[in-house]
This record gives C-alpha cells, structure tokens and sequence, in this order.
C-alpha cells in the first residue's frame, strides 16, 4: 500500500495531467508548474508484522546519522519519489525549552491569549503560570508526548478559570495557580488583592 502510495505521488512530482472530480463535475489538472511540499513521518510503519520491524528515519534501529542516508531504501521511502524532491531536510523534536517556549509565548496559542483577555477585560494576572508550563514541558520530554497534548493540558485548566471569571466580572484581580492543578482543575485561588503602592510620609 505506502509503495503505490508513493508511486502515485511520485506522477504528481514529475508533472502529469490528472483527472479530477468536483461536485460530479471531471476536469484536467496539470502538475507540472506545482510547487509540491512533501512531509513524511514512516517511524511506526511495519514492514514484517511477524519480526516487528518499523521503518522511518526516527525509527531506534534505523536512525539517519546523516541527511543522505534517508536515500537508503530501508527506511521505507522508494528511489523513484527520492529522486524528484532535489531538497530534503530532517525536523528534529522539540526539546524541554522548546515546548516551554511555544507554550507560553507563541502571540496565536491558547496560553498567551487567555493570559492578555484576562489582563486587558478583567485586570486579572496570572500567578505561578511559567512553573506550571514547566512541569508541563518536562512531562511532554519523559512521557515522549506531542507539543499539541501540552497545549490541549493547559487549555483545559485554563477553562474553568475563564467560567470562574465570567461569572464573576470585577470581583478579582488575580489568580493563583496551585502545585496540583495539573491533576486538579479546582487547584486555583481567584482573589482581590490592593496592589496601590502605599508612601510613607516624611
């Protein structure tokens, strides 16, 4: 099946005319002014059910040392598709910094949008929120989790903080997060606390 997989996209790479179908309707498609961007990850292919081989370049047995070496046949990917991709480059996995950085100052992700919407609409800030994010980074490390499985985590403890505040439009001004809110969603404080900066007179 991942051979005639890759024989059909081999075609398309190349440049042919391809028949396509929208709403019933049959059309010509020519790829050959396509720029194609083609991603692989053949880590948990089996080759042999019986022996438990894997194929893929991330594979423990099979692990490309050099970039070249994914030309070789055993790690899954075949010769005719190789040869029409002129650049081919490895992504290597996020490392524990990493994850904490993509957690918890990526502008687009759940973490740095909660965090500004209850600043700027409801004067609250985050406490204890970068400590959280890394135990949550180390976690993704030791468990060989995804970065998404991270981000899903954080989102769901956030969430029930955010209802908390709906609910309850200017009555705090702060949340602390708790050691076990990973495993709890309750384990949070929501307060009101002076933050005016008292003088003393001389």
């Amino acid at each position: 099946y991942l051979n005639n997989f890759q024989k059909s996209l081999s075609k398309l790479l190349e440049g042919n005319t391809i028949n396509i179908a929208v709403n019933g309707d049959k059309y010509e498609y020519d790829t050959s002014s396509n720029l194609f961007i083609c991603i692989f990850d053949l880590q948990n292919h089996k080759v042999d059910k019986e022996k438990n081989t894997a194929i893929g370049f991330n594979d423990e047995h099979y692990k490309a040392k050099d970039i070249n070496e994914i030309r070789d046949p055993k790690y899954g990917l075949i010769p005719e598709l190789l040869n029409k991709m002129p650049n081919i480059i490895t992504i290597n996995k996020n490392t524990e910094d990493e994850i904490y950085d993509i957690i918890l100052n990526d502008e687009s992700g759940v973490v740095s949008k909660t965090r500004k919407m209850l600043y700027e609409e409801y004067g609250i800030e985050i406490k204890n929120l970068e400590s959280i994010v890394k135990i949550i980074s180390k976690q993704i490390i030791e468990k060989k989790s995804s970065t998404k499985d991270a981000i899903r985590t954080v989102q769901k403890m956030l969430e029930k903080i955010k209802h908390k505040v709906y609910e309850n439009p200017g009555k705090y001004n702060e949340v602390v997060l708790g050691k076990n809110i990973l495993n709890d969603n309750n384990d949070f404080i929501l307060r009101k606390i002076d933050k005016k900066i008292k003088t003393k007179k001389m």
